[in-house]
């Protein structure tokens, strides 16, 4: 019986360790590869969500708003600080404010191209005069990140977004062009960033064109994440034991 056993468990052994190399090996590419630009929901593939519905909503008689800084939680209960930079009198000021409307025609507080019913955040500039760039914090490294995104003006734009990492150094930036309606339909233009590395801490929504040259105002919808389990979390783990299962399940198929 010996003789029999220590053969499969040294082929267990090696097969193991080829598992973990194999798994390292992924892992080191994903560290070294660059973020890349993702400009739609579904290819983003979030597992997380940052619902602005949390907050009250502003209407046409009543305007409701969101102190500068504020924070957010997803629905996984994950803290995000959002906070924006105003641009006309460069600096970051408690004078800043966000609204929180509903897109949509009718008793809706927000005209422009989101899907109907989404829960949009506007920066303010119509109501406050001091708005700018928006940025989203977060306590962790994230996988991905993504929003839609519209001007306040009626017109064509170009929108842009800056990714940086837990040090604040920038690691990456997109712009994309979008078109500004009332459409209510959902045409508003999706930016967002993946990282294999799940370095992401921190994003900087903004406007680098739009109509009048009115820069600082602007809204976006729900955004999306790709959150990662924390350092130390059981589900760190999850891979390489799957990995272990499978290939034991292997070997024991073989023996049958």
């Amino acid at each position: 019986m010996m003789l029999a056993w220590t053969p499969l468990r040294k082929s267990w052994l090696a097969e193991y360790i080829a598992a973990i190399a194999g798994f390292t090996v992924l892992w080191s590419s994903g560290v070294n590869a660059q973020p890349l630009e993702i400009t739609s929901r579904s290819a983003l593939n979030g597992n997380d969500l940052i619902d602005w519905s949390q907050f009250p909503e502003s209407d046409n008689d009543t305007h409701i708003w969101l102190s500068n800084p504020f924070q957010a939680m997803s629905n996984s209960g994950l803290a995000v600080t959002v906070d924006q930079f105003d641009a006309d009198h460069n600096q970051e000021t408690a004078a800043s404010h966000f609204f929180r409307f509903t897109q949509g025609t009718g008793n809706a507080t927000y005209s422009g191209n989101f899907a109907p019913g989404d829960a949009v955040l506007d920066n303010g500039d119509e109501y406050t005069f001091r708005a700018g760039p928006v940025t989203l914090g977060f306590d962790q490294g994230m996988a991905g990140v993504g929003a839609q995104i519209q001007s306040g003006n009626p017109d064509a734009f170009t929108a842009a977004l800056a990714v940086y990492d837990q040090q604040g150094n920038l690691l990456a930036s997109y712009t994309e062009d979008g078109d500004s309606t009332r459409g209510d339909d959902g045409g508003a233009i999706f930016l967002g960033v993946v990282d294999p590395a799940d370095r992401i801490y921190k994003v900087t929504y903004s406007l680098t064109a739009a109509s009048a040259n009115n820069l600082n105002s602007f809204a976006i919808n729900e955004v999306s994440l790709v959150t990662v389990p924390e350092p130390g979390s059981p589900l760190m783990g999850v891979s390489i034991t799957s990995l272990l299962i499978a290939v034991r399940f292997r070997r024991r198929r073989r023996q049958a």
